[in-house]
């Protein structure tokens, strides 16, 4: 990431990070959190988090319920400020391995990063399992208004 970072032309006033991973986002969802981040510096997608949160041990023994106030899942697009996000790369060194997302390393740099609420629609596709939840969800939309020169490949081809 850094390295591409490096190519991005000074007049680029905000750097967005996107999953690949992450197909489902809607526009609505991007048009959000890029307002809020040329508002505020930093934005990123989230939702709070509905689920009960178990701490559990390396032998799968409950430890403890961790209450899910003030707790969101990180999602993408993350958007910041060109100049914070160059500088935040350049300090990753010194938080070692742990670094999970570009906002965490934002917040290193000290730097108040703001959620936008997404969707759980939004999904990470990290397994084979979760191809037709995204299928569905990506069909269950209206089909996308043209605006440049056609895709070379049918959307069909693209679930095959």
């Amino acid at each position: 990431m850094a390295n591409a970072l490096k190519l991005v032309k000074g007049d680029v006033d905000l750097i967005a990070i996107h999953d690949a991973v992450r197909p489902c986002v809607a526009s609505e969802a991007i048009d959000a959190v890029f307002t809020r981040a040329a508002q505020t510096g930093a934005a990123i997608l989230g939702v709070p988090v509905a689920d009960t949160i178990k701490r559990v041990d390396d032998k799968k023994q409950i430890q403890g319920t961790q209450s899910r106030k003030g707790l969101w899942l990180a999602q993408t697009p993350q958007v910041f400020r060109r100049d914070w996000l160059l500088s935040a790369y350049t300090e990753r060194a010194k938080l070692g391995a742990d670094v999970t997302d570009d906002a965490q390393l934002v917040e290193a740099a000290g730097h108040t990063v703001h959620v936008v609420e997404g969707s759980a629609s939004n999904i990470k596709i990290t397994m084979q399992s979760d191809l037709p939840l995204a299928k569905a969800i990506l069909q269950s939309r209206p089909p996308p208004k043209p605006s440049g020169p056609a895709h070379p490949f049918a959307e069909e081809e693209m679930w095959r």
